[in-house]
């Protein structure tokens, strides 16, 4: 939710969701597309929390894919991670 009287900074309680039918959404680069694509729409410069909800691709190591939102929380665009 934005407060009236801020800009961007003043963004709380902002979640995202990564969901799809598709196991493709597991993939590193499509992950951190979803997440470029929520902050331009909700016009921030972060996101509060991040829970992805998906059928795994199991030709995607879980390991990348949280690879993925690590470097998302490294460069300040997200700032938790986990279920939600």
């Amino acid at each position: 939710m934005r407060e009236s009287s801020g800009g961007r900074d003043q963004v709380s309680g902002l979640s995202s969701r990564v969901t799809s039918r598709a196991a493709r959404i597991s993939r590193p680069a499509h992950i951190k597309d979803v997440a470029e694509a929520s902050l331009k729409r909700l016009k921030t410069d972060h996101i509060e929390s991040v829970s992805i909800n998906i059928a795994l691709n199991p030709d995607v190591p879980i390991e990348d894919v949280a690879g993925a939102v690590k470097e998302l929380i490294e460069e300040g665009k997200v700032k938790h991670f986990g279920p939600f």
